[in-house]
């Protein structure tokens, strides 16, 4: 779901509208988690609301002095589940790579894997959803904290008010993509792969400023958070892998699991640099410096009451 400001709103009172629509999806989610598929499912959404809420916060941190307070708090809300989130990952990593190699594998290939990565969630979510209770303690301080955001002090009136954390975001991808193409590492890309989510949520949040622009700019980059994403999903489940007790039947499925990995891994690595390389062109400066032409001319667009909305004009 696109967090996107309204075409006329005021900057800071829609970005705080944004945080409590993100709380609400949170919320709806967490109150109803009454059956496994659901609590897994509170889980998954509500850790995705936060990281949007802290992405506005992010695109702001340099005008407003409880940045680091309120990041904390939300980061560490999703933190609470993101262990049972992380054994969900791990089967959808797996049913990825069975549907991807299908052709090459035999029916029954990977059950013994599939069935002990299954056991690990249960006990586990057996602790979180039930002795500890996490979800519910969620949904108290998320309901406590929606309260709270409307009257948060935010004030940009100008480009410049969100020009130096727009411009920090771009420079950890960009700098990030030059570690990553000279290391290879999976962690380097996961630590790179956060700067560019805040940089997707950052570019929807402004989306009014040239939709048509904009929409392209923020399927690049979930594009690349996706591959990136797999990519450390596959490292993680390898590394599960070799935790588990007897997770394969024998040698051979082994050695084709962690060969199936590899090449996935190699195939993800090749796309995403691809991908990315096109996406950061622009030096940071040159990049902040074609949003604020956007923003300008989306200014002056909105008070000239005689012009029409962008969609207006493509039905006419």
């Amino acid at each position: 779901m696109s967090i996107q400001l309204r075409y006329k709103e005021d900057f800071s009172e829609g970005l705080k509208r944004l945080m409590v629509e993100e709380c609400e999806t949170a919320l709806k989610y967490l109150r109803k988690s009454d059956t496994e598929e659901e609590q897994h499912k509170a889980v998954h959404e509500s850790r995705k609301a936060f990281k949007k809420i802290r992405a506005c916060l992010r695109l702001v941190r340099d005008h407003i002095d409880f940045y680091d307070r309120e990041n904390k708090w939300f980061r560490d809300l999703g933190r609470k589940v993101s262990d049972v989130r992380d054994l969900t990952a791990h089967l959808e990593t797996l049913e990825v790579l069975e549907t991807q190699y299908e052709s090459q594998l035999y029916k029954k290939s990977f059950q013994d894997l599939e069935k002990g990565i299954h056991a690990s969630r249960d006990q586990l979510a057996e602790k979180v959803f039930g002795e500890d209770n996490r979800l519910e303690e969620i949904q108290q301080k998320v309901e406590a904290k929606i309260d709270e955001i409307p009257d948060w002090s935010i004030d940009v009136q100008q480009f410049k008010d969100i020009r130096p954390s727009l411009k920090r975001t771009y420079k950890r991808g960009y700098k990030g993509l030059k570690n990553v193409a000279k290391t290879g590492e999976v962690e380097d890309f996961h630590d790179w792969r956060k700067r560019v989510k805040y940089l997707r949520y950052h570019i929807d949040i402004l989306n009014r400023l040239w939709p048509q622009v904009m929409d392209v700019l923020e399927e690049e980059l979930h594009d690349i958070t996706d591959y990136t994403g797999t990519l450390h999903d596959l490292h993680n489940l390898k590394i599960l892998a070799q935790e588990l007790e007897k997770p394969f039947s024998d040698t051979e499925e082994r050695m084709l699991f962690e060969a199936m990995l590899e090449k996935h891994q190699d195939f993800m690595r090749k796309h995403t640099l691809l991908k990315a390389q096109k996406f950061y062109y622009d030096s940071p400066s040159d990049f902040c410096d074609r949003i604020k032409l956007w923003w300008k001319a989306h200014q002056q667009e909105v008070e000239n009451s005689s012009l029409p909305r962008t969609e207006e004009l493509e039905t006419t």
